[in-house]
């Protein structure tokens, strides 16, 4: 592409210490594909892996007459230090949930605000260039001879049957595939089923989307889903704001997954009510994976504060429905809120660990503008007209992902935080080749020759003290001693090549563990040695934990052109 009627650019970062969530923007896709519906060339440029210099180059190249720039409040600052690098180029639009929700903090840095949906307001954007009659355009806030002018809100429809798929063309697939396999195991990518959430809690901000709910229709999420598939991912991560709203449309949706047997697995935000076990049961054949319920507090007092309309008993209900169907169950929890108290977070703490969760995010309570939450603690910090809060970080909730590691906690020390990243990071790998060293001594022993083993197979079955091992290893193993000792020659040196490099790990810990267990129950007791025997049993608990940790950041198997089979 030479030239570009509309450059969109998501500001996002990759952090280069850490692993993190780091997604690609769904909302750009939406609008590059609306735009390319009506006839516009566009490039959708991904910042996330490129550096500043080459998003400004390729957008000299192209030269559009449209720049838009997502932003939400996790990323302004890069956001707003791009518009400055691009004004006076093109035309700057900035639209997204911190835009939307705060469109005069924007009109002096950009020259439109696009507040809500902007699949049609971008569109008529294009359409309007010429005459720049922008305030017939519903949805959009400027400044014009030093005036904010705001245009008739956008309104939103439930009829999302004509929205076209999200075009995924411009997005660096391959390296955020690379990025989440190197840190995650699962290369996750989003979508987006629905739109909106009825609820008003207090926190939340829905300032894009809103109150009303809509859903698209399910033959339309099976094909995306098929479309990310051929593009080579495992994973996705249900962006909607309430997947589970609708029990009829989501039972519906799950099946239809189901059906299309889709090389995919997902998880998905949740509320505690409108879900029981059947549903749940069905979601797990469909593939789900994981479902994350905004639980927010154990106390009921705090819940009422928030206006969540939920209770701790519901909350528990749906967890341990969630898991007795074989999904395992997240639960995000918030502090701090107005009205809280010592007691009430200790019964939270408490709660939440009486909850058979398999992942806990702990959050501060951030009121973020144009929430009920934010007018309550501007007034009860005795400043009506705004301003401010008391600082904090605007993590896990603000963008609503699962959670920030209690490494990125504010105020820590950079280099505590790159350190502890470092270590945690590979740490997992570290384990993994040295248990694969472990075996590797193991099968070297048996590389010269089996004859040794007989004698100790002997001794094994003689001693062994287990009813019914005893008798099997002596009419059985003991007899056929050779076929035995070369089978556990062979898999001591796959389980050792496999762990040292870093292909099939799971895998390769399940032979290690089996290996171990093996080990453990016979030839362990030959042994006078109690240290020798302990090594024995602690390879059982090792192997174990590479099941658990997985391969780690160094890996073979985390580079894309591994098979799937040896990752």
């Amino acid at each position: 592409m030479d030239r570009a009627d509309v450059v969109l650019v998501y500001p996002q970062r990759a952090p280069k210490q850490g692993r993190h969530w780091v997604m690609p923007s769904l909302g750009l896709m939406y609008l590059s594909a609306s735009l390319r519906h009506a006839g516009y060339t566009v490039r959708h440029i991904d910042h996330t892996f490129l550096e500043r210099d080459e998003v400004l180059a390729e957008i000299d190249r192209l030269k559009p007459s449209v720049i838009g720039i997502y932003c939400m409040i996790t990323m302004q600052d890069e956001a707003l230090s791009l518009a400055h690098q691009v004004r006076g180029k093109a035309l700057t639009v900035v639209g997204g949930p911190y835009p939307s929700g705060e469109p005069e903090t924007f009109v002096d840095d950009f020259d439109l605000v696009a507040v809500g949906e902007g699949e049609e307001t971008i569109v008529s954007i294009m359409e309007h260039l010429e005459d720049r009659a922008f305030d017939k355009i519903p949805g959009v806030v400027f400044r014009r001879d030093g005036e904010v002018v705001k245009s008739t809100a956008r309104q939103r429809t439930k009829d999302m049957t004509n929205l076209p798929l999200p075009y995924r063309g411009d997005i660096p697939n391959d390296e955020y595939i690379a990025y989440w396999r190197r840190h995650w195991k699962d290369a996750t990518t989003p979508l987006m089923s629905t739109r909106g959430c009825p609820f008003r809690c207090d926190f939340c901000h829905k300032s894009v989307f809103g109150d009303l709910f809509s859903a698209r229709p399910v033959e339309s999420v099976v094909e995306e889903m098929r479309e990310i598939a051929k593009l080579g991912y495992d994973h996705i991560w249900m962006s909607d704001d309430l997947f589970t709203l609708n029990y009829k449309r989501t039972f519906e949706l799950a099946r239809a997954i189901e059906d299309a047997h889709l090389p995919l697995t997902w998880e998905c935000l949740s509320r505690v009510t409108h879900v029981d076990q059947a549903l749940f049961e069905q979601m797990h054949r469909a593939g789900c994976k994981r479902i994350f319920f905004g639980i927010e507090s154990g106390d009921e007092r705090v819940l009422k504060e928030m206006k969540k309309g939920i209770t701790p008993d519901q909350a528990r209900a749906a967890v341990e429905a969630c898991v007795a169907a074989g999904i395992k169950a997240a639960g995000f929890f918030m502090v701090g809120y107005i009205g809280e108290t010592t007691d009430s977070l200790i019964r939270s703490i408490n709660f939440s660990s009486s909850l058979p969760l398999d992942y806990v995010s702990y959050t501060i309570a951030y009121p973020l503008p144009g929430t009920g939450f934010y007018e309550r603690a501007q007034a009860a910090r005795g400043d009506p007209e705004g301003g401010d809060p008391a600082p904090a970080e605007p993590h896990a909730h603000a963008a609503r992902g699962p959670g920030i590691p209690a490494r990125d906690r504010p105020g820590a020390p950079r280099h505590e935080v790159a350190t502890l990243s470092a270590m945690s990071e590979v740490w997992p790998s570290l384990f993994r080749i040295s248990v694969g060293l472990y075996w590797l001594y193991f099968a070297s022993q048996k590389w010269q020759g089996i004859a040794w083993m007989k004698p100790v197979l002997d001794a094994a079955a003689r001693v062994n003290p287990i009813p019914g091992l005893h008798e099997v290893l002596v009419s059985v193993v003991v007899p056929n001693w050779v076929p035995f000792a070369l089978a556990q020659s062979v898999a001591e040196t796959v389980t050792a090549v496999l762990l040292i490099v870093g292909l099939a790990t799971r895998w390769a810990g399940v032979l290690g563990l089996l290996l171990a267990a093996n080990l453990a129950l016979t030839v362990a007791f030959a042994l006078n040695d109690d240290g020798f025997r302990w090594m024995y049993y602690l390879a059982v608990i090792a192997n174990a934990q590479i099941i658990v940790s997985g391969p780690g950041p160094i890996a073979l198997g985390r580079f894309g052109w591994v098979p799937a089979f040896l990752r």
